[in-house]
């Protein structure tokens, strides 16, 4: 167990750079689905919570596709 932990320890700076990464295309994707996406109608599949008509809702929108 003390073996998996320093490993996990170690691994840490990887994680934190691999997740800023994800943040920065999550970042960019809402921005550019705003800017392309934010006069959409909403319909059943593209409601008040999934659409890009904010940033905010948008990289929610985008966390949601990516889990």
């Amino acid at each position: 167990m003390q073996k998996i932990l320093n490993m996990f320890l170690l691994a840490i700076p990887e994680l934190a750079n691999v997740g800023a990464l994800l943040f920065l295309f999550l970042f960019l994707f809402a921005v550019l689905g705003v800017f392309l996406f934010a006069e959409v109608r909403l319909q059943s599949n593209l409601d008040s919570h999934a659409n890009f008509q904010h940033f905010g809702i948008a990289l929610l929108t985008l966390f949601r596709i990516t889990t």
